[in-house]
């Protein structure tokens, strides 16, 4: 250190020298095959892994500085495969060892608004053939240096699970890239749905972290999330409808209905964990979006319920409790039209028109956090802002005007006697 007198952590990977004492405040390893057996020569103790210690002046040493050894101790040399760390179960069998892989990324997603990472897969050359084990594996490392599809890179990180999905936790300096313009591994087949021998979560686990190939045409059939989170269900065998709609109410029908629809369904996500942050002219958000992952067909970057994505390929992922996709800018995801939209209702005759309208949460009280709404002082659920109100209500007098009903049932208004239908 030559007497800069600055705390110096994870200053020392490894360090060769003499196994003596001179007397001077050198530093040694007492066994190089003992993680804790740091020493500091005048001081004659091990000093533990991550404990700083001080050394004694000597020579160009003030006898000021401080530092501490690498917290996981000598490096680790040796490559780890994906599949090992996988392991054959929900879990990594390697949870908290330090581990270092060599693999070609497969899905990036860097930003610090996206994922701050990337997903790694191992080449189909060097991947163990056990249909258990996935080959894949997500990369925690905010800040690390700038990855693309095709790069071979290599990392050494922490081995763990976080909210029940496996990946490597990696510091900045860890992340180097060995080559760029590899092929991408090949994907693995997903067959919906799942067959009902098997647990979803068993079925997916081997290919968690992969990329994956779907095999079957999958419909878009729910986009609750669609504003918020930039989420589609899509389901195997068209679009699913609701229970009471094909069936009289009855709970064990229900039951199993939900587990079917599970079998037949896959979340397709964006590229980011954040909600309502992707704002576009206008302020409409929504999936595919502009300069996206996706593309679609009903209008430049939209598609309605029933339309269709074939052979989407993308990353596999689980994350808040549910399996999903996360689509890559080498494959974007394109939506086929299968449902596209009529031009004009067709006729049923009479002389009125009847309309049903959601007008989701139009509340003339604005939200500001501290006040509260209707009879019973609920909290408000409309807009944040005047410029919100007015922007929710030129969008409905404008669709109102357009279906230009007789009669029309409001849906989802403020209870504040006549004030919100004026």
């Amino acid at each position: 250190y030559s007497g800069d007198n600055q705390t110096q952590s994870n200053a020392l990977l490894s360090v060769t020298y003499p196994n003596i004492d001179d007397g001077s405040g050198s530093v040694y390893l007492i066994d190089l095959g003992d993680s804790n057996s740091w020493a500091l020569s005048t001081v004659g103790v091990v000093t533990p892994v991550g404990t700083a210690y001080q050394s004694a002046a000597a020579g160009g040493n003030s006898g000021g500085d401080v530092g501490s050894p690498e917290s996981s101790g000598p490096p680790v040399t040796t490559i780890t495969l994906i599949s090992a760390i996988q392991g054959d179960g929900a879990a990594t069998p390697l949870d908290g060892q330090t581990v270092k892989i060599e693999a070609v990324v497969i899905g990036d997603y860097q930003g610090a608004d996206q994922l701050n990472g990337f997903f790694l897969q191992e080449e189909d050359a060097d991947q163990d053939g056990n249909t258990a084990t996935s080959e894949g594996i997500f990369v925690f490392a905010p800040g690390a240096t700038d990855v693309g599809e095709g790069d071979l890179v290599m990392v050494t990180g922490t081995a763990g699970e976080f909210n029940g999905m496996t990946q490597i936790s990696a510091g900045a300096s860890t992340v180097m890239v060995v080559s760029s313009g590899n092929a991408l591994p090949s994907p693995a087949s997903i067959d919906l749905p799942v067959p009902l021998a098997i647990g979803t979560d068993d079925y997916y686990e081997p290919s968690e972290g992969m990329r994956v190939r779907f095999i079957d045409p999958l419909y878009a059939s729910e986009y609750f999330q669609l504003l918020r989170f930039g989420e589609v269900r899509l389901t195997e065998g068209g679009r699913v409808p609701q229970f009471t709609a094909i069936n009289p109410p009855d709970v064990a029908g229900y039951i199993e209905y939900q587990d079917r629809f599970a079998r037949r369904q896959i979340i397709l996500d964006d590229d980011r964990n954040g909600s309502n942050s992707l704002p576009v002219a206008g302020g409409v958000i929504f999936h595919p979006r502009p300069d996206g992952f996706g593309v679609g067909l009903q209008g430049m970057d939209f598609f309605r319920g029933g339309d269709v994505v074939s052979s989407m390929v993308g990353v596999l992922e689980f994350a808040f409790g549910s399996w999903r996709v996360r689509p890559t800018e080498s494959i974007p995801v394109a939506f086929t039209v299968n449902n596209p939209r009529p031009d004009e209702p067709e006729s049923v005759g009479g002389r009125l028109k009847v309309a049903s309208f959601n007008v989701l949460n139009y509340f003339t009280t604005i939200d500001d956090g501290t006040t509260t709404c209707g009879p019973l002082n609920i909290g408000c659920r409309g807009a944040n802002s005047s410029a919100e109100l007015t922007r929710q209500r030129d969008k409905l007098v404008g669709a109102l005007a357009t279906i230009d009903a007789d009669v029309v049932g409001l849906v989802e208004l403020e209870n504040n006697a006549s004030e919100s239908l004026q």
